[in-house]
């Protein structure tokens, strides 16, 4: 956490908390960020500091233990939503069992022909890149593997009005913790400057982002598509928008997941901005809210 945000909790979260004690903690949060959002002027200190979030306050959503999360939006056709279900399930257990260890009889837990794609690593690229060492066990590799990268949320019905065509952004302040950060300088090159004094691009020199689980949304799209909405974050290359997305088919999921999680992969378009304009500007509007709470 950015250490801006870490003094302002410290100095206004239990405040806050006595004023509303019926508040989440992630709304609390943002409320205290939005109110007490640095100037122009504030010191530029990008420290971090650690703070355990849990220990101020649970939070509905925020016991999600994979690297992403993917949620149902649209309750308009559940055939819809249980064949999507059935092919992530599908692909995910694929991309696993191909980069799971031997079985103890020695056999390869490999995919036929059939299997993912090329582009997914094996799984000595994963042990490559997380250090792994050639004389760790059998047992203990199975233990570290996880089961599933991807978690899927389909609201109960108490809660899918709050969920139903839900935004970027509402999702993000659900499911993800906020953080703020310098927003991104204009490269040297670019001679249109900007200031569009927005918490999810730039206010005062600052953007807001969030940390946690990817978002991948299926919508009222998914059904004729077959794709869902992958939610950025934060605006990395400028001009871009935290809470951004581009669509990627359903049976994409647990790969781009696995590669985004476990080998730093990152989606940029070649620096080119192809994500969605549409629900840019919805998130754009609703930045100053905290309704989809």
């Amino acid at each position: 956490m950015h250490l801006l945000l870490a003094d302002i909790l410290e100095k206004h979260y239990l405040g806050a908390k006595a004023a509303n004690p019926n508040e989440t903690r992630r709304k609390r949060i943002l409320q205290l960020l939005h109110e007490n959002w640095p100037g122009h002027t504030s010191t530029v200190n990008n420290s971090t500091a650690e703070v355990d979030l849990e220990s101020l306050d649970p939070d509905p959503y925020s016991d999600i233990e994979t690297p992403g999360v993917l949620l149902r939006t649209d309750f308009s056709d559940d055939d819809s939503w249980n064949d999507c279900v059935i092919k992530f399930k599908n692909a995910e257990r694929e991309l696993l069992d191909s980069l799971r260890p031997p079985t103890a009889d020695g056999r390869s837990n490999e995919p036929q022909a059939d299997g993912p794609s090329k582009g997914i690593p094996s799984r000595q690229d994963v042990e490559m890149k997380d250090g792994h060492e050639d004389d760790d066990s059998d047992s203990d590799s199975e233990e570290q593997f996880p089961d599933s990268v991807v978690a899927i949320y389909d609201p109960p019905l108490t809660e899918r009005s709050r969920f139903e065509q839900i935004s970027n952004i509402a999702a993000l302040r659900l499911f993800d913790d906020v953080d703020i950060r310098q927003a991104v300088p204009p490269p040297p090159e670019t001679r249109t400057r900007y200031n569009p004094d927005n918490y999810l691009i730039k206010k005062n020199g600052w953007q807001e982002i969030y940390t946690g689980p990817n978002l991948w949304i299926y919508d009222r799209k998914s059904i004729n598509d077959g794709c869902v909405r992958v939610v950025e974050p934060s605006g990395d290359l400028y001009g871009t928008a935290t809470g951004d997305s581009w669509r990627a088919r359903i049976t994409h999921i647990a790969e781009l997941q696995f590669n985004m999680s476990y080998l730093d992969m990152k989606v940029d378009f070649g620096g080119l901005d192809k994500w969605d304009p549409q629900e840019r500007a919805r998130n754009l509007k609703e930045a100053d809210t905290t309704h989809a709470y």
